[in-house]
C-alpha cells in the first residue's frame, strides 16, 4: 500500500520592482524545491489591487484567482504533479496614485508563495523617472546593488516590509527655434525648425 506523503516545498525568490511615476512593475521569479512528495498545484498571494499581467512556467493546465479580503489568491494547476524542482515567473503591476508635485508613500507588496515550508531570496529596486527614498524597512538586509538598481536586499522569510516615498522627476526642456520666412505675392510663409533638448526625465507630449 502506497502511503501518501504531504508535499513539503521550499522557495528561493528573486523579486524585482521597477518604480515609475504611475505604476510599480514586479517581476517575481520563484524556484521551488519539492523536498517531499509532489505538488498538484501551487498557491500565491497578491494584493487585491495588484494586476497579474502574465505568468510563465511549464506543465500549467489552468490558473485562476479568488479575492479574499484585501488580497487575491492565485492558484496554478498542473497537467501532472510536479516533483523535485519547478520554476515559475509572475509579472504584475501596482498602480500608484501620485501627482508630479507631491511625494507619495508606496509600500512594496510583491507576490508571496503560500503553503511552503521556507522562503528566502532577494529583492531588487529600480526607478524610472522617479526619486525614491526608503521610508521604512523590516525583515530585509541591504546588500550591494548592481549598476542599474537603486537598492538590493536579502530576506530569509515573510513577512517583510519596505515602504518608499516617491516623487516624480520633472523634465527640463530647452528649445532652439530656427525660423525662416518667405514673402510671396499673396502670403507670408513661416517655417519653424524646433530642436528639443529634454533633460532629467522623458516627455510623452509637447504643447506649442
Amino acid at each position: 500500500t502506497e502511503v501518501t506523503r504531504k508535499a513539503l516545498l521550499t522557495v528561493d525568490s528573486t523579486l524585482q520592482a521597477q518604480v515609475a511615476p504611475a505604476v510599480i512593475k514586479y517581476t517575481s521569479k520563484f524556484h521551488y524545491e519539492i523536498v517531499q512528495g509532489n505538488a498538484a498545484q501551487l498557491a500565491l498571494a497578491l494584493p487585491a489591487t495588484q494586476a497579474l499581467t502574465r505568468l510563465a512556467g511549464e506543465q500549467i493546465r489552468d490558473w485562476h484567482t479568488t479575492v479574499e479580503g484585501d488580497r487575491q489568491i492565485l492558484t496554478i494547476e498542473f497537467i501532472k504533479p510536479i516533483e523535485h524542482t519547478y520554476d515559475l515567473t509572475l509579472y504584475s503591476e501596482q498602480a500608484l496614485d501620485s501627482t508630479p508635485a507631491t511625494a507619495a508613500n508606496a509600500p512594496l507588496n510583491p507576490p508571496q508563495p503560500l503553503e511552503v515550508e521556507r522562503e528566502s531570496g532577494s529583492l531588487m529596486l529600480a526607478t524610472d523617472d522617479t526619486v525614491a527614498e526608503i521610508e521604512s524597512l523590516a525583515g530585509l538586509r541591504q546588500i550591494n546593488a548592481t549598476d542599474h538598481a537603486l537598492a538590493a536586499f536579502r530576506f530569509n522569510g515573510r513577512p517583510f516590509t519596505l515602504a518608499l516615498k516617491l516623487k516624480r522627476i520633472e523634465p527640463v526642456v530647452r528649445v532652439a527655434d530656427r525660423v525662416s520666412t518667405r514673402l510671396e505675392e499673396a502670403r507670408l510663409v513661416i517655417a519653424h525648425g524646433l530642436t528639443l533638448d529634454v533633460e532629467k526625465a522623458g516627455i510623452y507630449a509637447v504643447e506649442i
